[in-house]
């Protein structure tokens, strides 16, 4: 098996903590290795964070299209008449050579939708670092790492304040503060920008023989 055929691939995005964990129960019951990005985050803050992190179905590439089928029908509440919702909610970053013939315009995230989204979680990341602080900026941003340092820095400025040393106390919570807004906001940029170049994977109906059937 090709190291494409073992890469993880996205398949879709829950839409909250019951859809994700419906998800991993239903693959994980076809045998099917699912990880699902940002749902320790959101079990974290007890689901608060809402779309500011998003809950994307990772599994590897060679079962992507039997788990986008599995997820589509479990949507559709248990299989429907139109083979083409299966489509509706694949979010697969296959690389373009596993399904070259699938990766169309089609397939393009809608601008307004990502743009929306976008504005969401940067609205969540300024809010919560500016009321909750300690780097939950750059957590709801899913920059775990930059946010512990910046916790840290904020707990050893409170200390400082603490222990009389307010100049230096205090130049450390306000930059750890600053850095949290500025550096949130940096980081979601980075993510949109690329999303933007990450291809998608179609599925395509197949023949009663198991062959790809023909585009229409």
């Amino acid at each position: 098996m090709s190291r494409h055929a073992d890469a993880q691939v996205i398949v879709a995005t829950c839409t909250n903590l019951a859809e994700a964990a419906a998800v991993r129960s239903l693959l994980g019951a076809h045998d099917i290795h699912v990880v699902i990005s940002g749902e320790q985050h959101q079990h974290a803050f007890g689901g608060l964070l809402g779309t500011a992190v998003s809950l994307d179905v990772r599994v590897a590439a060679g079962a992507a299209e039997r788990a986008t089928e599995l997820i589509a029908e479990l949507r559709r509440g248990g299989g429907g008449e139109d083979d083409d919702a299966l489509t509706a909610e694949a979010l697969a970053l296959a690389p373009p050579e596993l399904a070259p013939a699938d990766a169309d315009a089609s397939a393009d995230l809608d601008p307004t939708a990502a743009a929306g989204q976008l504005r969401r979680r940067r609205t969540v990341a300024a809010l919560v670092a500016c009321t909750i602080t300690f780097g939950t900026g750059h957590a709801a941003a899913g920059a775990w790492l930059r946010f512990m340092l910046l916790a840290g820095l904020e707990a050893l400025g409170l200390r400082y304040l603490a222990g009389g040393a307010v100049g230096l106390g205090a130049s450390l919570v306000v930059g750890a503060v600053a850095l949290d807004i500025v550096g949130s906001q940096l980081e979601l940029g980075g993510q949109a920008r690329r999303a933007r170049t990450l291809p998608r994977a179609q599925v395509r109906k197949r023949t009663p023989d198991g062959r790809p059937a023909p585009r229409q």
